[in-house]
C-alpha cells in the first residue's frame, strides 16, 4: 500500500506540475530511500503515512497514522510553519497548483528536524480538492539559512497545548456524562413500564417512547465519540484478535432488533483471520454499519455480515463485508457517506443522528492502517467494505450462519437474589432498585464508592449474590472501588456499569461489565449466565 501511494502522488506531481521535475528532481525522490509520503482527506482530516513518514518523524508505526490533532501537538507545531500553512491553505482554496519549502518539526521522541516538503492537490473526478498530499525529504539543519529549531519536548509551549486539550476532552466527557445520567434513568423506567403495561396501545406509545431515548442516547455517545477521535484522546489497544468474534459481539447486539423489523440478519464467515486490533472499536465500527443497514432496509429485507481473507499488494487482508437489500444510495450521496455531520434523506426508519457515524468509523480503521468503502446503486442495496491487515487466517470455512433471536428472559429466573446496588444518583438507584424487585430480588443499596469499600471490610457483613456497582461516582468511582476490594480481598461476584469503553473498565477485577444504557435484559443475561 505505502508503495502505491508513492507512485499515486508522484503520478499526481508529474501529471499536474510538470515543472515540479526541475525544481524538485523527482527522478531522485523516485529513489530516495529516506522520503517520506503522505496523504491527508480535507474531508475528515484523515492522514495516511508511508512507512518512511514514519521513519521520519520517529513514530511507532503500530500506533498507526496519527490525527491532525497529533501533528499540530508533535510534530509540525504552526507557530514554526507559516510558510507550509499558507502553501497548504492556497491549495486547498484551489489558489495554488503545489508549494515546496521547509518544514521545521520536532519529531515524536523530541528530537529537532527540518525537511524539505512538497505538497500537492488531491481531487475528485470533478477536479475539486478533496486532500493534501506529498512528501517530505530530510535537509541537515545546519545548511539551511535563518533555521534555529528547538527541542519542544518537554517544553512550555506544547504542555500547554497539551493541558488545554486534555481540559477540553475533560470538560466535554463530564458535560456527556451528565446528561447521560437522566436519560439513562428514563431508559431503564420505560423498560420497565413497558414489560409491566398490557393496554396494546400504552405499551406501543412506551415502546415509541424508549426508542427515541436510545436514539437520543446514540447520538451522544457519537459525538463524544468523534470530540475524543478528533483531540487524539480514543484509546486504540491492539492485540491479536478473531475477527468472528467482533462480528458474533455484532450480530448479538442487533439481531433481536433485526428480528422486530422482520429483516433477516446473516453472518457468513468464509475465512476467518486474526489481526492485531482493537476489538472494542472494531466491533463498534461493525455495529454503526449494521445499524445504518437497518435504517436503511425496509421490512422483509436482508443484512448479511461477510468475512473473508485476501492476499494484496504483498499482504494479508481481513475482509469484512456489511451489506443490505435497503433503498441505496445516490451517487452524490455514496461520495459524501464519509464527510462529518453529512445526513442521507432517504432513510426507512425515522429520525436522524448526527451524520458522524460513517466519519468515526473511517478514524478508527484508518487509526488500525485499513480501509472502509462504500458500494451503492439507488434501489439496489448497500455494501460497505472493510479491510485490515491480517496476521493470520484459521481453516476456511464456507457456511452461513444465520442469525436468530434468541429467547427473552422472563423476571422469575432472578427470583430470591440478593443483590447490593451502589449508585451515588438517586434517580438512578431507585428506578434501577424498583427493577430488580419487580424482578424478584431483595436489594440493599449504598449511595458511593467509599460506603462499598466500608462494607467490604466490615468483619460480620452480609452476604449478596451480585453487587452492581456504577462506574461513575464523585467520591470514588466503581473501577478503583472493585479494584481495591479485590486487593483486600473481596470475593462476591460484581457487576460494573458504565458509560466508559477504556481498559481499565477490564482490568479492575469486575466480573462482568455492562454498558449504559443497560438494557436491563442483559442484566438478566449475566445472571443466567453465571449465577443461575
Amino acid at each position: 500500500m505505502p508503495e502505491l501511494m508513492k507512485r499515486r502522488i508522484l503520478e499526481i506531481a508529474v501529471s499536474s506540475c510538470p515543472e515540479l521535475r526541475d525544481k524538485f528532481n523527482l527522478d531522485c525522490i523516485d529513489n530516495e530511500l529516506n522520503a517520506g509520503f503522505y496523504e491527508m482527506d480535507l474531508l475528515d482530516g484523515v492522514t495516511v503515512w508511508s512507512a518512511g513518514m514514519f521513519k521520519l518523524a520517529e513514530r511507532d508505526p503500530a500506533l498507526g497514522s496519527p490525527t491532525a490533532a497529533e501533528v499540530v501537538l508533535n510534530f509540525a507545531a504552526p507557530e514554526d510553519n507559516d510558510g507550509y500553512l499558507n502553501d497548504s491553505h492556497g491549495i486547498a482554496e484551489g489558489q495554488k497548483k503545489y508549494g515546496i519549502g521547509f518544514l521545521r518539526s520536532v519529531t515524536f521522541r523530541g528530537n529537532p528536524r527540518i525537511f524539505k516538503y512538497i505538497v500537492l492537490p488531491f481531487t475528485d473526478s470533478s477536479e475539486k480538492v478533496i486532500g493534501l498530499c506529498g512528501w517530505l525529504v530530510p535537509e541537515p539543519i545546519n545548511q539551511v539559512e535563518n533555521s534555529t529549531v528547538e527541542p519542544r519536548l518537554p517544553g512550555k509551549d506544547k504542555n500547554a497545548l497539551e493541558k488545554a486539550i486534555a481540559n477540553k476532552h475533560n470538560v466535554i466527557a463530564n458535560i456527556f456524562h451528565e446528561v447521560r445520567i437522566p436519560i439513562n434513568s428514563v431508559y431503564l423506567g420505560l423498560q420497565s413500564l413497558e414489560e409491566e403495561l398490557n393496554d396494546p396501545e400504552l405499551k406501543q406509545l412506551v415502546s415509541t417512547m424508549r426508542q427515541s431515548t436510545e436514539r437520543a442516547i446514540f447520538i451522544l455517545n457519537d459525538t463524544l465519540d468523534y470530540s475524543k477521535l478528533e483531540l487524539g484522546f480514543a484509546n486504540i489497544k491492539k492485540s491479536p484478535t478473531n475477527i468472528s468474534t467482533c462480528i458474533q459481539q455484532c450480530v448479538n447486539e442487533f439481531k433481536v432488533s433485526a428480528q422486530r423489523h422482520n429483516i433477516h440478519l446473516s453472518m457468513n464467515i468464509i475465512c476467518d483471520c486474526v489481526c492485531e486490533i482493537d476489538g472494542i472499536r472494531i466491533t463498534q465500527v461493525l455495529c454503526n454499519l449494521v445499524s445504518n443497514a437497518l435504517k436503511f432496509t425496509p421490512h422483509y429485507g436482508c443484512i448479511t455480515i461477510t468475512a473473508n481473507h485476501i492476499e494484496e499488494n504483498n499482504g494479508e487482508w481481513s475482509v469484512i463485508s456489511v451489506s443490505d437489500t435497503g433503498v441505496g444510495l445516490s451517487p452524490e450521496s455514496l461520495t459524501q457517506v464519509f464527510i462529518p455531520f453529512h445526513q442521507i434523506d432517504n432513510q426507512i426508519e425515522g429520525g436522524k443522528g448526527m451524520g458522524i457515524g460513517l466519519s468515526i468509523c473511517k478514524k478508527i480503521i484508518a487509526a488500525h492502517n485499513g480501509e472502509i468503502e462504500a458500494h451503492s446503486s439507488l434501489g439496489e442495496g448497500s455494501t460497505f467494505v472493510v479491510k485490515l491487515p491480517a496476521s493470520s487466517r484459521s481453516v476456511d470455512a464456507a457456511s452461513e450462519e444465520i442469525v436468530e433471536a434468541k429467547k427473552p428472559r422472563v423476571r422469575g429466573e432472578m427470583e430470591g437474589l440478593h443483590v447490593l446496588l451502589v449508585d451515588d444518583d438517586e434517580i438512578s438507584l431507585r428506578v434501577l432498585k424498583r427493577m430488580l424487585t419487580k424482578s424478584g430480588c431483595s436489594v440493599d443499596t449504598l449511595k458511593d464508592g467509599k460506603e462499598f469499600l466500608e462494607y467490604t471490610r466490615t468483619p460480620a457483613k452480609k452476604s449478596y449474590n451480585m453487587v452492581l456497582l456504577d462506574d461513575f461516582m464523585t467520591t470514588l468511582d466503581g473501577t478503583n472501588a472493585i479494584r481495591t476490594a479485590r486487593g483486600e480481598g473481596f470475593q462476591l461476584f460484581t457487576v460494573l456499569l458504565t458509560g466508559n469503553m477504556n481498559d481499565q473498565i477490564y482490568e479492575c477485577g469486575a466480573n462482568a461489565v455492562l454498558h449504559k444504557p443497560l438494557k436491563f435484559s442483559d442484566l438478566r443475561d449475566v445472571v443466567h449466565k453465571y449465577l443461575l
